[in-house]
């Protein structure tokens, strides 16, 4: 008999409540906006909504209440309006009236606001996607706004700045131009572009009153001053990248930029210049600036906040507490777990579930939607495959590594098509990209063309192994009703199309193998399952929501889960069953993004509140009508089976991986209280045995061999 995995011994006691606990690390993110209110700095994010901290506060703390829905954590916008606290988010426009009381919605998700100002006195006004909202009684009824905006085309308000001192409000129309108004936002006249460029050849990337002067960062140029008199900008100084916020210090332009944070002397001359940092792990891409004291706090795009003093020479990190990146892998070889969060420049590996990690650098600059589409690792080997910036490889458990693209054909942009990643059954790995290619290496350095779909708006969202055959699934980005799964029986030589619902208008976002049936997940079609390799396709949607879409679907253990993309719930579908359970629709729960298992212990990463594991998960999940049985020695090399309650011919036995993949299987027709295994074919580590017999009762434990 063939050598099998498990872990150790355990009965399996019936959980009555999820058992959660959130890791401390890694959990950092994107800070859009800085301000200061109420002896407080507050922080909005990009994912999490709003956190705030003082000089004291070693730690970020949440300050979500009243920000009720996940459109109202996408956070686009924050300032301080005569001692009020506002945001603008993708949920609409809350005001915060002090420090420690709860938002108020003035807007609502219908409106994004994308920028809020004053306009004197009980007027405010908030930019949002082809329209100014206006309220002359400090936002309890709106109107619009847009007496002398463009009529014809759309616009969307990027920005809104007002100037007490004359009050004057400049709107910015992103690549259409800017407007002003002198009458409180009733009506509007255009001005002219800083440096006379046209809007769709330099774009304002920021508005913003600095020491009683109007400001615009103009990409690529520079940072122009606002003169009300003559009407007109001049150049303050030439800066390279994006400037998206900027602050006064020790008669000092400071600003941020794609490139860093960069200075320039209020009575110098030229261009601005880098600040070089000298803290290990200090990163480009910063968004916003706050002076608080004699620090400065930088919002980073990657690493969260960022401190320095006022003599811009010290450096430090405020970033603990701050969860905005939602998680969107964790993966593991049996003793490392990965993860990677959006919106983050590092990826991280941990050896104690996450307790603690360490940090493996990108091997090129973080570039924005740049991110992991899918990764394959195993002890040996981790594949990681960026979008676009293509691939990562690490023979070290991603301590170290190298880039992997040499055949793969570079854009103008030096740039690649991939989406997805799998090993096959002949040993090498199989890339396939956006436009429908799938490419092979079987030395690691090399990639070849293996075969085209002819289908180059159909993107490969997913490829899985399955028994002999490989599987992919595709979503067509112009014209849906032509994804498809296909199936290749040749380690992706060649592929065919396979029958089923996913040609009407299904975009199939995941697959995934139990080891029994294929499991794919449609767009809004829920769950459809097959049991003779894609020949015929089931529905399996009992249990789950109306109208969900998976977007994330895996097996491990012979059970698959899913996540749904709207709610963020993740659901269990236990091995031979047809009934999805939920896993985190208990009160407190965290929901989720990303699921993975190892060890026993299930991981989520969620969608603003970083990582959770369940310890013990599957021995803590009670099997129904279990067969009672005992598994010993473990570890060992060889262990037998006792089972001590009656069961049902044929009895199955079936070995998985921490991968979920079924590496053993036996059928036994003949009544037997003893069970041998002998694990003498298989590499050390971790494995789950699971008996089911004839009538569905079932027993499933661990072994460890060593």
């Amino acid at each position: 008999m063939k050598k099998l995995l498990l872990i150790a011994l355990f009965v399996l006691p019936k959980m009555l409540h999820a058992q959660w606990q959130e890791c401390p690390a890694p959990n950092q993110g994107s800070i859009i906006q800085l301000a200061t209110f109420g002896n407080y700095i507050w922080a909005g994010t990009t994912y999490g909504g709003v956190y705030r901290t003082n000089n004291q506060q070693s730690n970020w703390e949440v300050q979500n209440d009243g920000l009720s829905g996940g459109q109202d954590k996408l956070i686009n916008c924050m300032k301080v309006i005569n001692g009020s606290l506002y945001v603008g988010c993708r949920g609409g426009l809350y005001k915060k009236s002090s420090a420690n009381v709860s938002w108020v919605q003035l807007l609502n998700y219908y409106y994004p606001t994308s920028d809020v100002c004053s306009g004197g006195g009980n007027v405010l006004l908030a930019g949002m996607y082809g329209t100014i909202r206006r309220s002359v009684d400090g936002g309890l009824t709106w109107q619009d706004s847009n007496a002398g905006l463009p009529t014809t085309g759309s616009f969307s308000v990027n920005n809104l700045e007002y100037d007490p001192a004359t009050g004057e409000i400049i709107a910015n129309l992103m690549g259409t131009g800017l407007y002003h108004s002198t009458n409180q936002g009733q009506t509007w006249s255009p001005i002219n572009y800083p440096g006379n460029f046209s809007p769709t050849a330099a774009f304002v990337t920021m508005l913003k009153m600095e020491n009683n002067v109007m400001y615009a960062g103009v990409e690529p140029q520079g940072l122009f001053s606002w003169n009300t008199i003559t009407g007109s900008w001049q150049l303050v100084a030439q800066a390279s990248g994006r400037i998206t916020d900027m602050i006064i210090v020790n008669n000092k332009y400071l600003t941020t930029t794609s490139y860093g944070i960069q200075m320039f002397p209020m009575l110098g001359s030229g261009m601005f210049t880098t600040v070089v940092a000298n803290a290990s792990g200090f990163l480009t891409g910063s968004l916003s600036l706050e002076q608080s004291g004699n620090q400065i706090y930088i919002g980073g795009m990657n690493e969260c906040a960022l401190m320095i003093d006022t003599a811009l020479q010290a450096y430090s990190y405020k970033k603990e507490g701050m969860k905005s990146s939602p998680t969107e892998w964790i993966s593991g070889d049996g003793t490392h777990l990965f993860t990677h969060a959006d919106q983050e420049h590092f990826y991280y590996t941990s050896t104690d579930e996450f307790t603690s990690t360490s940090i493996f650098q990108d091997l090129e600059p973080y570039y924005l939607g740049e991110n992991l589409v899918d990764i394959n690792i195993t002890p040996q080997k981790w594949y990681l495959v960026r979008n676009s910036r293509g691939v990562d490889l690490s023979y070290d458990h991603g301590q170290t590594a190298i880039k992997a693209n040499n055949g793969l054909p570079p854009t103008t942009f030096q740039t690649y098509f991939l989406s997805a990643i799998s090993r096959t059954n002949a040993g090498y790995m199989i890339l396939g990209t956006r436009d429908g290619k799938f490419y092979k290496t079987i030395n690691d350095s090399t990639w070849s063309l293996v075969c085209d779909l002819f289908s180059s708006t159909e993107k490969i969202d997913k490829i899985i192994q399955a028994g002999n055959y490989l599987f992919a699934g595709t979503q067509n980005v112009l014209l849906p009703s032509a994804a498809h799964v296909y199936r290749s029986s040749d380690n992706g030589q060649t592929w065919q199309v396979m029958p089923g619902p996913f040609q009407n208008g299904m975009s199939v976002y995941g697959l995934t193998y139990d080891g029994n049936r294929v499991i794919a997940a449609g767009s809004g079609y829920g769950t459809w399952a097959s049991t003779d390799f894609g020949n015929t396709w089931t529905p399996i949607n009992d249990g789950l929501p109306q109208y969900n879409v998976f977007r994330t679907i895996k097996s491990f253990n012979g059970d698959a889960y899913g996540i749904t993309e709207i709610s963020k719930q993740l659901y269990r579908l236990a091995a031979g069953d047809t009934t999805w359970n939920c896993v985190n629709c208990t009160t407190g729960s965290p929901l989720a993004n990303e699921v993975f298992i190892q060890n026993g212990t299930l991981f989520i990463g969620t969608p603003d509140y970083g990582i959770y594991k369940w310890p013990n998960y599957i021995t803590g999940i009670e099997e129904p009508q279990n067969i009672s049985s005992v598994l010993y020695p473990n570890p060992s090399k060889n262990c037998q089976i006792e089972l001590t309650n009656e069961y049902a011919l044929p009895l199955t036995i079936k070995v998985y991986d921490l991968q979920g993949k079924t590496v053993y299987g036996e059928t036994i027709n003949d009544y037997r209280k003893t069970i041998y295994l002998n694990a003498g074919a298989f590499k050390t580590g971790v494995y789950s045995v699971k008996l089911t017999d004839n009538s569905g009762k079932s027993s499933l434990k661990k072994w460890l061999v060593d």
